[in-house]
């Protein structure tokens, strides 16, 4: 049985992986500021894991 949204989809996600290729510099981009969130997201949670643990390593 043939269902013809299957053939949208196909088009569709062909269409999409050919804006891919021709922006590619733009995915490289948009991967450097994923790194950067990222760094960014670890850096704020080793910093409160320090705030909420400095009472108990130094405790006078």
């Amino acid at each position: 049985m043939y269902c013809p949204r299957f053939e949208l989809l196909k088009l569709n996600l062909v269409y999409i992986l050919d804006i891919f290729r021709k922006n590619k510099k733009m995915i490289e981009v948009v991967w450097s500021v994923n790194i950067m969130i990222a760094i960014l997201i670890i850096g704020v949670a080793w910093v409160l894991y320090y705030i909420f643990t400095y009472d108990q390593k130094f405790s006078s």
